[in-house]
């Protein structure tokens, strides 16, 4: 027998006594086996019913009613916020009030709460618009802002410009009064 058979059936013998010597922890080899023949083997079909729709509990109503409310909540609060953003924008904006007509915390809550529960539950904006909706009110706002900034800045570059005219125009009538005022010194000198 050569080195390589004799290793072949070592390993053969070992692998022998490693099958019929291990158990697995919830039963041997042939438990699985048996499992396994079991799951193969063909399956009963049961025909499905109809569905049957039990009536709901007064606690399913009221979880319903609840989470129902919060969605209609950050709804509402989303409408009040942005509606408070572009009023004191228009405010700000046509009518130039420079006073803060934005509405307070409790106002605002309170707003909130009046819009919950007249919006529909079953009807929700996007989160993508209510997020375009609120950049564009917040960045309408500071546009408006810039826009009267600039308003501001033109006007007060034409008051500089008619400044810098009506000094030029003065410093040109005080040289004809000083003018004025030699030749009369000289006229009374000869």
């Amino acid at each position: 027998m050569n080195f390589d058979e004799m290793l072949d059936n070592a390993t053969a013998e070992q692998q022998q006594q490693a099958n019929n010597g291990y158990q697995f922890a919830t039963g041997g080899v042939g438990d699985y086996d048996s499992l396994f023949d079991e799951m193969s083997q063909p399956k009963q079909f049961f025909e499905q019913g109809e569905d049957v729709e039990l009536p709901e509990t007064p606690e399913q109503m009221a979880a319903k009613q609840s989470a129902a409310i919060r969605v209609n909540l950050k709804g509402a609060e989303f409408l009040v916020n942005n509606g408070d953003r572009l009023i004191s924008w228009l405010c700000t904006m046509f009518i130039d009030a420079e006073a803060d007509v934005s509405a307070t915390k409790e106002e605002k809550s309170e707003m909130a709460n009046l819009w919950a529960m007249v919006l529909p539950a079953d009807r929700q904006l996007p989160p993508w618009v209510m997020a375009a909706l609120t950049m564009a009110l917040i960045y309408g706002a500071h546009i408006g802002e810039a826009i009267k900034a600039k308003k501001v800045k033109a006007k007060l570059e034409m008051e500089m410009k008619e400044n810098d005219r009506l000094r030029q125009e003065n410093e040109k009538l005080l040289r004809k009064i000083a003018d004025a005022d030699t030749d009369a010194k000289k006229q009374q000198e000869s």
